[in-house]
């Protein structure tokens, strides 16, 4: 039997990783909304580069499932630094560490561009539960 050379622990990182962060705030954001505006993250490694790619989506289950990708977190094997990039806005910025990542998406969030689209799914997600009037 060969030598166990591997250490009996690796330790502990201080860090909350990126998709942990992501997943809270979407989860958060579907209890905000009553479920009619889902956060959803899709993760995906890119094994060429070694990186992770983090897909921020607002969805909204009433409208067909629509999809609405809000940003993307990307980063290497350690989770920091990160890139997060909004398509929409053109706009980036590369926390390198949780606490920082936790900011960024705190701007984010509170963006007036962000809560106008947030608001536009919510008032067609619940005019889409309206019964019409006679």
């Amino acid at each position: 039997m060969a030598d166990d050379l591997w250490p009996d622990d690796f330790g502990h990182d201080e860090q909350k990783p990126p998709v942990l962060i992501l997943k809270e705030q979407a989860q958060l954001l579907s209890a905000k909304t009553r479920g009619l505006v889902l956060g959803w993250v899709e993760s995906k490694p890119v094994p060429v580069s070694n990186d992770f790619w983090h897909n921020f989506y607002l969805q909204v289950p009433n409208l067909d499932d629509y999809l609405f990708n809000l940003f993307v977190v990307r980063h290497g094997v350690l989770g920091y630094p990160a890139t997060v990039t909004i398509p929409t806005l053109k706009w980036h910025s590369n926390p390198e560490s949780s606490d920082q990542l936790t900011d960024v998406l705190r701007r984010i969030f509170n963006d007036a561009e962000v809560k106008k689209i947030v608001r536009s799914l919510l008032t067609q997600a619940q005019a889409s539960l309206a019964t019409p009037s006679a």
